[in-house]
């Protein structure tokens, strides 16, 4: 896959992830996880999330290493939950009218981070297929 494609592949699987954590699995999550607007929504995350997976990520892997290491990949978790906190703080920073990103309790930034793991795991796996 090019460059471009698997930008709007991630573009368009993190909305409909979003959109499928708040509809439908946040349900079975203990705390929160709301957003306000509907599709632009779900794309404006999607467009931040993907920003902060391409310059963010990379920088919080190496410099957790060690403990990645020590902890046989589970403080990986940790990563995806610090970097749905960032999603959040970045979303009430921008202080867009009709886009806001409510996440409450650590178990919500777990469990969601988990799930995002998992998705990329299986996105990254797909556009390695393809190949």
């Amino acid at each position: 896959m090019g460059f471009f494609q698997r930008l709007l592949f991630s573009l368009l699987g993190n909305s409909i992830l979003f959109w499928l954590v708040e509809k439908k699995i946040s349900v079975y999550v203990p705390g929160t996880f709301e957003t306000s607007g509907g599709w632009k929504t779900y794309l404006s995350l999607a467009i931040i999330f993907c920003v902060l997976n391409t310059i963010v990520r990379p920088i919080l892997y190496l410099v957790s290493l060690p403990l990645r290491w020590f902890t046989l990949g589970l403080f990986s978790l940790v990563i995806n939950a610090a970097l749905l906190w960032l999603l959040e703080e970045i979303v009430k920073f921008l202080d867009f009218a009709d886009i806001a990103l409510t996440v409450s309790g650590w178990e919500s930034y777990v469990v969601i981070g988990l799930i995002l793991s998992i998705f990329h795991g299986m996105l990254h796996w797909f556009e390695k297929s393809k190949n």
